[in-house]
This record gives C-alpha cells, sequence and structure tokens, in this order.
C-alpha cells in the first residue's frame, strides 16, 4: 500500500514538473506563455470586462481583420513589458502589408506588438491567479525544484534497499 501510494504521488509530482516546464520554456520575448498563435495571459488589473486573477488565452489573427472600434491587447513597451488592452482608433498600412494602430487616441502600436483582439479571447475567471504562481520563482522552487530533489531521494532511497534486500536474499 505504501508503494502504490508513493508511485501515485510521484507520477502527480512528474505531470505537475512537466507542465510547470512547458509553461516556462514557451515563454516569449515578453516572458509571457506562447503556443503558437495562442498566448496565455494574467489579468492583473480588471480591464474592460475581463476580472483580475482570470487567465486569457488570447488567439492571434491577422492584423488586416482588426479594425477602427476593436479592443486589442497589445504589449507596452515603453519602460517594462506590460500587457494592455486599448481600443483601436485608426489603422495605418505602413510597408509591405505591414500595419501600425493608433491605440486609444495617442499610442501608436506596431504589428509585431499586438497579441490578439478581445474578440478573439477566452476568459477563465481564477485560472490566472494560479498560472501566476506556477511561473513565479517560489512556485518554480517549491513546485518543482524541492519536489523534484525529494523524488529524488524517494528513489534513491528504494534503490538502496531494493539492492540491499537483493545482496542479502
Amino acid at each position: 500500500m505504501k508503494r502504490i501510494i508513493g508511485n501515485i504521488i510521484t507520477v502527480i509530482l512528474v505531470i505537475i514538473i512537466l507542465f510547470m516546464s512547458v509553461l516556462l520554456l514557451s515563454h516569449n520575448d515578453h516572458q509571457v506563455s506562447q503556443f503558437g498563435n495562442k498566448t496565455l495571459l494574467i489579468v492583473d488589473e480588471d480591464m474592460l470586462d475581463y476580472k483580475s486573477g482570470s487567465l486569457l488565452i488570447v488567439t492571434k489573427k491577422e492584423a488586416k481583420n482588426i479594425q477602427p472600434g476593436d479592443y486589442i491587447f497589445y504589449y507596452d513597451v515603453n519602460n517594462k513589458t506590460k500587457t494592455v488592452l486599448g481600443l483601436v482608433n485608426d489603422i495605418y498600412d505602413v510597408d509591405f502589408g505591414q500595419y501600425s494602430f493608433t491605440v486609444n487616441n495617442d499610442i501608436i502600436v506596431d504589428e509585431t506588438s499586438i497579441i490578439g483582439r478581445a474578440n478573439d479571447t477566452k476568459e477563465y475567471k481564477g485560472w490566472g491567479n494560479i498560472l501566476s504562481v506556477l511561473e513565479s520563482k517560489y512556485g518554480n522552487l517549491f513546485l518543482v525544484v524541492l519536489p523534484a530533489f525529494l523524488l529524488f531521494i524517494y528513489e534513491l532511497i528504494n534503490f538502496i534497499v531494493e539492492a540491499r534486500s537483493r545482496k542479502n536474499g
């Protein structure tokens, strides 16, 4: 019975470690998890209809689909990279199909800084808090490094006990 519980805990820890590793390895240049054209955003403060602590899965579509009056998520890179939700006022076709947008009346956002439209977003309330813990330094320490170390020690002890029992038997 003890071995079954140990194996179940081992499997759960390995799944958590793999999940967190995938999240951390999928960070883009702005330290946000991105899988293909889907970006995982954590809402820090209430924005429009999105509540603080929510997880947003934003799907990026082509920039030509963005129209004036749409709300878009974009990276504000002025000081420290921050995710912002803004209202598109104007669209500019700069060069060779590259677009720029005037957001909130005075901010010009390049197409490469756009995450996606609010219309192409799914919200999961409360899941953002969980993801922020998983992606934090201390979350990584206490949910990946420490359990992996304990798992290693547990398996090492099992190996030594098994080796001694075979040697004596």
